[in-house]
């Protein structure tokens, strides 16, 4: 799983979620959402590479 933030904080997430939050994430308000979306995709082919 990897927590997006989108139009709030991490510190915000982490009032409602700790556990969502202490998580490694990626935010709209660093990188832009075309971004955020090609690093998860990588992520998620990246995942496809593990012999399981």
């Amino acid at each position: 799983m990897i927590p997006v933030a989108h139009g709030t904080t991490f510190e915000a997430l982490r009032k409602v979620s700790p556990l969502l939050a202490s998580r490694s994430g990626l935010s709209t308000a660093d990188s832009s959402l075309a971004e955020v979306a090609a690093k998860v995709a990588a992520a998620a082919a990246a995942l496809g590479d593990i012999d399981t």
